[in-house]
């Protein structure tokens, strides 16, 4: 089943993506379009397992999105990436469901990996400005028994973020939702 979900998955990412395209949103390597204030967020509920995958404009997470050029940067780029790995920045699940944060992983074309990673001495990135700097978020939870509520947590953490495009699959259902600051939860049927 595990195969299905995820199989699944990606082909409603496909799918978004060819829509956006031919709808003339812009798109970067097959990515949602870099919209400041908003993000999209793929949720993959299987069992005892939730995988999440969020995309964003660092613009809503850091206030910029180029490499860092001062050590004021670099430490918001250490605080936000420690946030993002804290268990509950990203998801809150309703307590019966028992989940747990067993890993997460960022990437951003943009950003030095070793500051992602929280490694202090990582230098100023040399490179030229890349334009409209993205940050991926993969995050895997182990839960005890399916979630029946997810209370997305970004909202309190990252005051950049106003807006959340979501896609859910799970055993029981396909769904997309938008959630806000006034409305960050999502109930799985």
């Amino acid at each position: 089943m595990k195969k299905s979900l995820l199989a699944t998955a990606l082909f409603l990412s496909t799918t978004a993506s060819a829509w956006a395209h031919e709808h003339g949103h812009d798109q970067s390597q097959g990515h949602a379009a870099h919209v400041h204030g908003q993000a999209t967020l793929l949720l993959v509920a299987d069992k005892g397992q939730v995988l999440a995958t969020l995309e964003s404009p660092l613009d809503n997470l850091l206030g910029f999105e180029h490499a860092p050029r001062t050590e004021k940067e670099r430490q918001a780029v250490q605080q936000m990436a420690k946030a993002l790995q804290a268990p509950d920045t990203l998801l809150s699940f309703d307590p019966q469901a028992g989940c747990k944060l067993e890993r997460t992983q960022l990437n951003s074309a943009v950003l030095p990996a070793n500051l992602l990673q929280g490694d202090q001495t990582a230098p100023a990135a040399d490179t030229a400005d890349a334009g409209h700097g993205d940050l991926e978020l993969e995050a895997s939870y182990q839960c005890q028994n399916p979630p029946r509520t997810i209370e997305v947590r970004l909202f309190k953490h990252f005051k950049g973020l106003q807006r959340l495009n979501v896609e859910i699959v799970s055993e029981k259902e396909q769904a997309a939702r938008q959630l806000h600051p006034a409305q960050p939860r999502i109930k799985l049927d």
